[in-house]
């Protein structure tokens, strides 16, 4: 349907969602991690330890010539087990795309989530281009993440470290995460009517 991506896609719905991490997709992981050296590696090989990660990917939606009403996929760098630095969410709009990028800025307890649209109806005849990248920087508070849609740069703004260093939910394990995966996760409300599209 796209020939951008080549012979193979990966196609996801939200016909059946799941609030787990265990039973999501995850991109094969790398063999050097990346983070901060004081980023938690958990049960994982963090191989030697990166400061820049980069994920890019196309986007297309299944039903280019309407709306599949509340669908919905995010898209996460990751340790391999849910614990995410940093979030992107596709949502099938009334217009196209919307894309919605979430950081954790300050240092309160709890986190202070910020949520920012970084794009609005993109084409759904087309396919986009997603890149994300993640600086990881030593210290709170300082991390760099950009997002580009298309080539263009929609957005800079920050990981979730300040998450893990501050917020009383992550008080087990008090410090940011390593970097080694990509998660495709679908979760939140079920839309049953996008079964098979």
């Amino acid at each position: 349907m796209f020939p951008t991506f080549g012979t193979q896609s990966f196609r996801v719905s939200d016909a059946v969602t799941s609030g787990c991490f265990g039973d999501q997709a995850f991109s094969i992981p790398l063999t050097d991690s990346v983070g901060e050296t004081t980023a938690t590696a958990g049960s994982y090989a963090a191989g030697t330890r990166q400061t820049h990660f980069e994920t890019q990917f196309d986007i297309a939606s299944a039903v280019p010539t309407a709306q599949q009403p509340g669908l919905h996929v995010s898209v996460s760098p990751d340790r391999g087990d849910g614990s995410r630095m940093s979030y992107l969410r596709f949502e099938d709009g009334t217009a196209g795309i919307d894309v919605f990028f979430d950081d954790v800025q300050g240092t309160t307890n709890p986190a202070n989530f910020v949520e920012t649209q970084v794009a609005t109806g993109l084409d759904r005849t087309k396919t986009h281009t997603v890149k994300l990248t993640f600086d990881a920087v030593e210290g709170p508070s300082n991390d760099v993440v950009k997002v580009y849609i298309d080539g263009t740069l929609v957005q800079t703004g920050t990981s979730w470290e300040n998450y893990y260093r501050f917020d009383s939910e992550s008080a087990s394990e008090q410090s940011p995460r390593i970097v080694r995966t990509v998660l495709f996760r679908s979760v939140g409300g079920a839309n049953p009517a996008n079964a098979g599209t």
